[in-house]
């Protein structure tokens, strides 16, 4: 779809969609490179990370609140960190894994972006 308004869109569509697909695949590469760097945790525990992305580009962005951390004051961040304990519930739960990758992965998740 951002080929096509590329190709087809007007002047501030194109810049819109080019700088969109750049941001896309740079972040594709990314997760390429970090999904080998991912160390397991033992089964049964939660490990959660929260970025703040302060409204740019560069991710994950700044560390705002880990495991265990006290609310953080900010409801985005705090949502996204119950939302992380809620989705390792759930595959806990329902699905009996650990985490997404049933060995532990830790649960990233950047706001403000």
């Amino acid at each position: 779809m951002l080929r096509a308004i590329i190709e087809n869109g007007n002047p501030r569509q194109r810049t819109w969609a080019t700088q969109t697909l750049s941001l896309s695949e740079r972040l594709r590469g990314r997760r390429e490179v970090l999904s080998r760097l991912v160390l397991a945790t033992p089964t049964g525990q939660k490990r959660r990370t929260i970025y703040d992305a302060r409204n740019g580009f560069d991710l994950p962005g700044v560390l705002i609140r880990t495991e265990g951390d006290p609310p953080s004051g900010d409801p985005a961040v705090d949502e996204a960190y119950d939302g992380a304990g809620a989705t390792y519930d759930l595959y806990l739960d329902i699905f009996e894994r650990s985490s997404l990758d049933d060995r532990g992965i830790r649960l990233d998740a950047t706001v403000h972006y």
